[in-house]
């Protein structure tokens, strides 16, 4: 009776927020120029989708709402960006299918990463000529965001996957809880010294409320696993389009949506650059898979905490984040293809694992 409680409680917040959205939504003016420059904030006003549960009363419930949410709005993106696609479809010739003609054909193969290519952190791409020309191996500090970035993208993943094992196991609430309990200490251990409590607090938010969400399906229907219909670490060859035989997308709903986690909070030149990352594995998963891929989510976490703050930003894989991921890959190919080295930026991202080796000195 619990569980069935809850669900209908969540339920019934869900869909008096999707309602809202749709009202907010309704009056849409200028389409075509909000499409155009994929400003979503035009497009749908508040359209970031928030979930921020600071309070530590109905803790439980909170997370169940959490991850009950996440899913949901993961499963809604296409139908809420379908008049985009309609109106903007993506040629074949920028589809990843089409790799045998230009612009998706590579003039050369060199396993490259979508972060390699789509980020373009150095301006110059003379980190990525670093790391594959002269072997030079960057230095992530640990308070960096790249560090702090690739611990949550990590933690996230074990979450969704001991849940799911965790569940399948019928262990009972109380067992569950101690399984997680035991699962967040070692996967905090694995993964991290310097922030191991806090690792350990953001994993059994987590998995807690993955698990929860799942036991709240397990009322509703026979199969509680069905409802994620979330692939984690989803490996894909991108040999075809240039890039690595061994892409791992952090996460694919089987709806056709690509999801990939982000540290921090949105604004809009980060939310461009992942915008094109988003596109480098659709054209990965299309060339491989023969599949259209035509929408994406970045999920924003704002910190590594018990209690962090998530935003659900929507992306429709359009055309244009098309060509500036093939544009970036033409051009670090071309680096790659030179004899010499190119110049350094003059504008160093302050995080740059080459940082030292690229400039000969220390970070200021």
């Amino acid at each position: 009776m619990l569980k069935l409680y809850i669900a209908f409680c969540l339920n019934f917040a869900f869909i008096k927020g999707l309602n809202t959205s749709r009202n907010s939504s309704g009056n849409i003016t200028n389409r075509e120029t909000a499409s155009e420059k994929h400003d979503f904030s035009q497009v749908f006003p508040g359209f970031f989708y928030y979930l921020n549960f600071h309070t530590k009363k109905f803790a439980i419930l909170n997370n169940v709402s959490m991850m009950q949410m996440l899913f949901s709005l993961v499963k809604d993106v296409p139908k809420r960006l379908y008049w985009l696609r309609s109106n903007d479809p993506v040629p074949e010739d920028l589809r990843g299918w089409s790799y045998h003609t230009y612009p998706v054909r590579p003039r050369a193969y060199f396993g490259l990463g979508v972060s390699e290519v789509a980020y373009k952190y150095c301006e110059t791409f003379r980190d990525l000529w670093m790391r594959r020309k002269e072997y030079v191996r960057g230095e992530v500090l640990e308070s960096s965001p790249l560090y702090m970035g690739k611990l949550i993208h990590s933690l996230m993943n074990y979450a969704f996957r001991d849940a799911s094992e965790i569940v399948s196991r019928n262990l009972g609430h109380l067992e569950s809880i101690r399984r997680a309990q035991e699962l967040s200490r070692k996967r905090a251990s694995e993964l991290t010294k310097s922030y191991y409590r806090k690792a350990m607090e953001f994993y059994m938010t987590m998995v807690l409320s993955a698990i929860s969400t799942l036991w709240i399906q397990q009322s509703l229907t026979n199969d509680p696993l069905s409802y994620i219909s979330i692939k984690t670490e989803f490996v894909i060859d991108g040999t075809p389009v240039g890039l690595s035989n061994a892409l791992r997308v952090d996460a694919y709903h089987e709806g056709g949506v690509i999801i990939e986690y982000k540290l921090g909070n949105p604004n809009p030149l980060l939310t461009e650059r992942h915008s094109v990352g988003l596109a480098g594995y659709a054209l990965a998963i299309e060339s491989s898979l023969d599949i259209p891929i035509d929408y994406g989510a970045i999920v924003y976490i704002s910190e590594l905490s018990r209690r962090p703050s998530i935003k659900v930003f929507p992306v429709y894989i359009s055309s244009l984040y098309r060509k500036k991921f093939l544009e970036n890959r033409d051009e670090a190919i071309e680096v790659l293809m030179r004899a010499t080295p190119p110049p350094r930026s003059g504008n160093c991202y302050q995080y740059c694992p080459f940082f030292k080796a690229c400039n000969g000195g220390e970070r200021s």
